[in-house]
């Protein structure tokens, strides 16, 4: 496998190349070529490195977000910024004060159980992963007993507005047993409701009067 580059590259081929034609760069330069394009198009300046930092240090990660994901990416602009040499011990401070509100206690544990030479990224990372895993748990417990709740109170109110009905039925026969009223498809709503009741009054006063015998 081999990599060609046009004339105007020339600068940048290892000089132990010896092929006649096109520039070529063998394989086994391609960290050094690499390196040089990297050094030619890719360099950052101090200005382009504060930039890097500031976003870094003012990095917030809010609570909808996938907590994990946005690690890797304030991760990437640390890599951006390795000629500042940062401490390891600084650099997972800056990934604990870019964690949501709501997990402030898992980064007090952590700063209050490792020792400040053994705070690293690859000390904290694994535990951030076991603390979203077990949230994103939760949350799918929260909701499937939402879920149980509501279909829980709506079997409640059928079975309710059923329990009325049965009951109504039953006054309705109990009446029938005590006094010859109209069947209910005979009649409208409303004189049913006004026949219904003055029997009902009948009939508590029946029952009251057998009492007091």
């Amino acid at each position: 496998m081999s990599l060609s580059l046009r004339p105007h590259y020339n600068h940048l081929v290892l000089e132990e190349h010896t092929n006649p034609g096109p520039p070529v760069i063998v394989l086994a330069g391609a960290r050094q070529t690499w390196d040089s394009l990297n050094a030619r198009f890719r360099a950052i300046g101090a200005a382009g490195i504060f930039s890097n930092f500031s976003t870094a240090i003012k990095f917030k990660i809010h609570e909808r977000d996938n907590v994990p994901a946005k690690l890797g990416e304030l991760d990437g602009l640390f890599n951006r910024i390795t000629i500042l040499n940062l401490a390891e011990n600084l650099r997972t401070m800056i990934m604990l004060s870019a964690l949501p509100d709501s997990w402030d206690q898992l980064a007090s544990t952590l700063l209050g159980t490792i020792a400040l030479a053994g705070l690293t990224p690859a000390t904290i990372i694994p535990r951030i992963h076991e603390e979203s895993a077990r949230r994103k748990e939760h949350t799918s417990s929260n909701r499937l007993n939402v879920i149980k709740h509501n279909n829980t109170t709506s079997l409640t109110t059928q079975i309710s507005a059923q329990v009325a009905k049965i009951n109504r039925q039953v006054l309705l026969t109990t009446l029938r047993a005590h006094v010859v009223i109209p069947m209910e498809e005979d009649v409208d709503a409303a004189t049913t409701t006004v026949v219904v009741a003055e029997e009902v009054t009948l009939l508590m006063a029946k029952e009251k009067e057998e009492l007091t015998l």
